[in-house]
């Protein structure tokens, strides 16, 4: 039985021209299941007696692994600074409804802020609620 894996050769190959420098940015959940991908990939591309759905399967997992590594992390100095400016505000100057909706707009900016795997579209988005309730 004749065992196709040139395409998964070529997608270990591109997958090796990627540098950690390249991976900075990345959501960390996403760079592991990349190297584990690319682990899982060059385990089957040397195994002599692997089978074509084994191959078919490690070259899925590595493209859909590569193809998340546009998931970048959120830059999240600018919320942490409104967060840091919102905590030094005090409570007893607003009327209670309006402090209401902008403590819950602080916890969700907040669990953004501790989540390391917010990406630029979550961080932007807490950001904008967390101004619109301010």
């Amino acid at each position: 039985i004749n065992v196709f894996k040139e395409h998964l050769k070529i997608a270990v190959e591109e997958a090796k021209k990627i540098t950690e420098e390249d991976l900075e940015n990345v959501v960390p959940v996403v760079v592991e299941e990349f190297k584990k991908a690319l682990e899982e990939a060059e385990a089957v591309l040397s195994n002599l007696g692997a089978r074509q759905d084994s191959v078919d399967k490690a070259f899925d997992r590595l493209s859909k692994a590569m193809h998340m590594l546009s998931f970048k992390k959120g830059d999240k100095e600018h919320l942490i600074a409104l967060v840091d400016r919102i905590n030094k505000l005090d409570k007893n100057e607003f009327i209670a409804s309006t402090w209401d909706k902008l403590q819950f707009a602080l916890d969700g900016a907040n669990a953004i802020i501790n989540d390391s795997n917010a990406m630029e579209k979550e961080v932007a988005e807490s950001y904008d609620k967390l101004m619109r309730a301010f």
